[in-house]
């Protein structure tokens, strides 16, 4: 799933990987000159939607307290 929030390009998908666990990769990626905040992957059971909610929190956090985010 894919979405912009608040000028942020928010992607969390599952995916298989190559040692055949079904893990959840994510990213976070400002859209004006693509900083990437974060990216990687869980092997939670989190759902997507519920992984997105969480990055837009984190979205949201940045904003209030830039300084915990080093760029």
């Amino acid at each position: 799933m894919k979405i912009v929030y608040k000028g942020f390009e928010v992607d969390a998908h599952r995916e298989m990987s190559m040692g055949g666990d079904r893990l959840l990769y994510y990213s976070v990626l400002r859209k004006s000159d693509g900083w990437e905040m974060t990216s990687g992957f869980t092997y939670g059971s989190d759902r997507v939607q519920t992984f997105i909610k969480y990055l837009k929190q984190r979205i949201d956090n940045y904003f209030l307290h830039p300084e915990e985010e080093s760029e």
